[in-house]
């Protein structure tokens, strides 16, 4: 279990950044209007849950010029040791006339465990590269010498927690490598609809986990799996996959990193051509919902509903925890079971061919101010999120059977999150969760730099 050392160190570096070291190379500031009174403000409140105009509320300043966010990533695992890194953001917003929006976009992230997990992340957004495309770019490697693997299709496996990493034995952890390349395109057809295309290259190899953590040697669910055949020979150890998107997208967001009203819906096919000997088909869709309660940007209702499902070909194990995602939040989107699809207590616990999820949160503006030249918001958000298999993999039962139900079931969780946004675009997040199944695991704290849709 991590400590609470953890907890401590991410929450003072989430802090601290975006303030000790932000930088900007000009702002355009909007008129203020004046100081109201006590009683005034109380009026203007009620005004605002009664849909009346703000009059009170102070502008914002406008970003220009560039932004330069790092902080440090620091923490503690149980298992791997400690944990110590970088993250770096950085924004180009131009002359700010598309403010709250950037030109350029870069996130880096690279951190290391003393026990030896890797981890190094770069994410490019742009829509002025190529005038009228908005680009995305990732690249991604993360080796992670043990890392949890719950086999396939959720509850079918339950958890014996005494050889989870206990008493010399971890059944459930494999040594996971993964290294990705992707690209993603997108274009008007319409003001709101677009079009959009990408490549995606993952690179996946398995093993056992390493001697020096002192496991027993061959005792695991991997190896079981692989014995029983469910898990193929030819795919035991992993391998490699290009997959090519291609789809339609609806936006009517009015910002792209904290959107406060509009809607965002997407619909695309991916899948690999066989270029490394696999073939396979899946179409995924989302609608993501963003609806303002309470004016001045206190209270929006956010909602998202997403759904993927294997038309057609063989997938291999190694690439069912994929999630698909043409504008690209993070270098790595994988689930069910994490911060940006399922908010549960075990990370990537349901595996299936296909998923269905939903995420409803409020989120909530408990202060607004401006400080070192920049413009912070505090947003707290209480979630519910609920998803379930819709594809099971390779279970061998028929529809209807008990054992194709278990696999099949709903996974609820709830909790709440923290975020601190510098400049509408930065954002430093934490978010513990709890699930309603016990075999789901227990609270989980997930630490971010985006919200989860």
């Amino acid at each position: 279990m991590k400590t609470i050392y953890k907890h401590i160190f991410l929450l003072t570096a989430l802090l601290l950044c975006g303030t000790v070291h932000a930088q900007d190379s000009g702002t355009i500031v909007l008129p203020e209007d004046a100081d109201s009174t006590k009683m005034e403000k109380l009026v203007e409140k009620v005004k605002k849950l009664t849909g009346k105009k703000d009059t009170t509320a102070k502008k914002e300043k406008v970003k220009s010029g560039v932004n330069h966010v790092p902080y440090p990533i620091i923490g503690i695992d149980e298992d791997l040791g400690f944990q110590y890194g970088i993250h770096y953001s950085f924004f180009d917003y131009g002359d700010g006339s598309q403010y709250p929006n950037y030109r350029h976009a870069v996130e880096v992230d690279v951190s290391r465990f003393t026990k030896g997990q890797t981890n190094a992340t770069i994410l490019y957004k742009t829509d002025y590269l190529i005038p009228g495309i908005r680009l995305n770019v990732a690249a991604a490697i993360k080796d992670d010498p043990i890392s949890h693997f719950y086999g396939f299709n959720g509850s079918v496996n339950p958890i014996d927690k005494s050889i989870d990493r206990k008493d010399g034995k971890a059944y459930y952890d494999v040594h996971r490598r993964l290294i990705r390349g992707a690209l993603t395109l997108q274009g008007h057809i319409t003001s709101n609809l677009e079009w959009t295309t990408g490549v995606d290259f993952l690179s996946y190899k398995y093993t056992d986990v390493p001697e020096r953590y002192k496991y027993e040697s061959g005792f695991s669910l991997y190896r079981d799996l692989i014995q029983n055949g469910t898990i193929l020979p030819e795919e035991a150890g992993g391998g490699n996959t290009l997959e090519i998107y291609a789809g339609l997208a609806y936006d009517t967001r009015n910002a792209v990193s904290m959107p406060t009203k509009g809607m965002w819906s997407e619909i695309y096919f991916s899948g690999a051509p066989g270029f490394f000997g696999h073939k396979y088909a899946r179409i995924s869709a989302h609608h993501r919902h963003y609806i303002p309660i309470i004016s001045d940007e206190r209270l929006i209702l956010a909602y998202h509903v997403g759904f993927q499902q294997k038309i057609a070909g063989q997938m291999p194990f190694y690439i069912l925890q994929n999630i698909p995602t043409v504008q690209m939040r993070k270098s790595i989107n994988e689930g069910l079971g994490g911060k940006s699809t399922l908010r549960i207590g075990r990370v990537h616990r349901l595996v299936g061919e296909g998923y269905a999820w939903a995420n409803v949160e409020a989120r909530i503006r408990v202060a607004k101010f401006e400080g070192l030249n920049q413009s912070f918001f505090i947003v707290t958000n209480p979630f519910f999120d609920v998803g379930m298999i819709t594809q099971p993999y390779r279970l061998g039962a028929e529809k209807g059977s008990e054992l194709y139900k278990e696999a099949t079931r709903l996974h609820p969780s709830a909790g709440w999150g923290f975020k601190i946004v510098m400049n509408r675009n930065f954002i430093s997040s934490i978010e513990l969760a709890h699930p309603f199944n016990p075999d789901d695991g227990k609270w989980r704290l997930y630490i971010g730099s985006s919200f989860a849709f």
